[in-house]
């Protein structure tokens, strides 16, 4: 019997978000659940809010209303690309950053 091996992609994540967070996550995942239904999007944005509704726990912190929940890295993946969809729609960007990926790097590492 062969043991197996687990990637670092297989590991769960946990995210804690204030109360205001998850709503705004929450809400954005409902508008791109029903502006686009039946796409891809649509169904990653629907299975995602079903998993932060159905196993998300909520909890008080230092007088601070959170909840968490478990999010495995393609989950993770998934929700930044939802979430960068839904602010391109919404809010369009003010600033180009694109060119700027990356030119940091080298000054970072010295």
């Amino acid at each position: 019997m062969s043991k197996k091996k687990y990637l670092y992609s297989d590991c769960a994540v946990e995210v804690a978000l204030l109360r205001s967070d998850i709503e705004a996550i929450l809400n954005a995942l409902s508008v791109i659940e029903s502006a686009a239904a039946a796409t891809t999007q649509g169904k990653y944005a629907a299975s995602l809010k079903k998993k932060i509704l159905t196993y998300g726990r909520t909890y008080v912190h230092e007088g601070e209303e959170k909840a968490s929940v478990l999010f495995f890295s393609n989950e993770i993946g998934k929700l930044v690309k939802l979430l960068g969809l839904y602010l391109n729609i919404v809010d369009q960007p003010q600033t180009a950053y694109y060119s700027q990926i990356g030119k940091h790097r080298k000054e970072a590492h010295s």
